[in-house]
């Protein structure tokens, strides 16, 4: 039998450490999810107003699963709405929630306490669950069952690469412009002084390392933008907390490419068992006509498949750029409940009406032009 608690206050997160590492270590979870990440998140974007409640699910009294969720007030149709969401909700990758398995006990277990009167949400919302993942389709049928409104709907994809055994058999698998443009850029690069790549071993700690990364975001067209790590105070607090603690975990990857001893261009990235998460990249402005960021992504990819790496992530929205890397994407499928109460009733019509028009099959893949994105707060 799996029985739920329901734990409040964001002080208790040490509390699960060691359970959150052992199930970390045995499923295949997304790094969102992990304890790392969540500190951070917690640290960066949890605001003191928030309620943060942990639903912690056992088994025999063992943990199998601890979802932190955040409840905080948004506005809606002139109303204010509890909006209920995990934690990892904060950053824009793909959902996932930190279960021993998705199994219908377990499912049963936590819609069970999401639905606890005393919680007091209107909506909860996950926003990027990978299509292909049997999750949301599994929650869905569990609050099918209990007779609770609920909405999925297809999103937007993200790129994903499955990587080959040497560079050189990734390379042909691209078009011949593409390998030609990568030998310019490389002889273009090294025309100009040294090249070198570097990652986080060759700096005395991590902190000196991230500096290094601040450094070119400081030096990026995002910084004019204000769209900067270094230019959004939560962005430079859970990247950093990130880096960090992931690296405490041998997970991280953070990579550079020098030129006569100078940092230009930076890859920032996780590796989990055999999958590399691509988080950040960002290059000095000034250099663009050399495409340092590019020669740098290649070495990357030379690197990971020299590491045995198998599986390379992009990050969770279809950027234009991407397309040059890879040809595959995966789907996501986004996935609001709506409570039984008067103002969940009333929000689920808000969004029936609004999506009315809409058809999934009629979706369309909209590319992400990073220049359009907007400054955070």
């Amino acid at each position: 039998m799996v029985v739920a608690e329901t734990i409040r206050g964001r002080t208790r997160l040490g509390e699960f450490k060691s359970a959150w590492d052992r199930l970390m270590e045995q499923g295949d979870h997304e790094p969102s999810v992990s304890f790392e990440w969540t500190a951070a998140l917690m640290e960066s974007h949890v605001e003191e107003h928030d309620d943060i409640v942990f639903i912690v699910l056992k088994r025999l009294g063992v943990v199998i699963g601890i979802i932190p969720l955040v409840i905080r007030p948004m506005k809606k149709l002139g109303q204010t709405l509890m909006r209920a969401f995990p934690v990892s909700e904060f950053t824009n990758t793909h959902s996932d929630l930190l279960l021993e398995d998705s199994s219908e006990p377990v499912m049963r277990a936590f819609v069970d306490a999401l639905y606890r009167s005393d919680l007091h949400w209107d909506v909860f919302s996950m926003t990027r669950l990978l299509e292909a993942q049997p999750l949301g389709m599994r929650l869905c049928e569990v609050v099918r069952q209990q007779g609770n409104e609920f909405e999925l709907r297809r999103e937007q994809p993200s790129f994903f690469l499955t990587l080959d055994s040497t560079l050189e058999g990734y390379l042909q698998r691209r078009s011949g412009s593409f390998r030609n443009a990568l030998k310019r850029i490389e002889r273009k690069l090294r025309g100009q002084g040294g090249i070198e790549s570097r990652d986080q071993s060759n700096f005395p700690d991590i902190d000196q390392a991230y500096e290094a990364l601040l450094s070119i975001e400081e030096r990026s067209w995002k910084h004019s933008h204000g769209t900067s790590i270094s230019d959004v105070a939560r962005q430079t607090t859970f990247y950093r907390q990130l880096c960090r603690l992931s690296s405490q975990k041998k997970w991280l990857h953070l990579s550079f490419l020098y030129l006569d001893g100078r940092p230009i261009a930076y890859n920032l990235g996780l590796i989990l068992r055999d999958t590399y998460y691509y988080l950040k990249t960002s290059y000095d402005y000034a250099l663009r006509p050399l495409s340092p960021a590019t020669l740098l992504r290649r070495n990357l990819l030379e690197d990971l498949i020299a590491r045995g790496v198998t599986r390379f992530d992009f990050p969770g929205e279809p950027y234009e750029w991407e397309r040059q890397w890879t040809d595959e994407m995966r789907w996501h499928r986004s996935l609001t409940l709506f409570a039984p109460s008067a103002k969940g009733f009333a929000y689920s019509l808000y969004r029936k009406a609004i999506h009315f028009k809409r058809s999934d099959d009629a979706l369309q893949i909209k590319y992400v032009n990073p220049r359009d994105l907007k400054p955070g707060p």
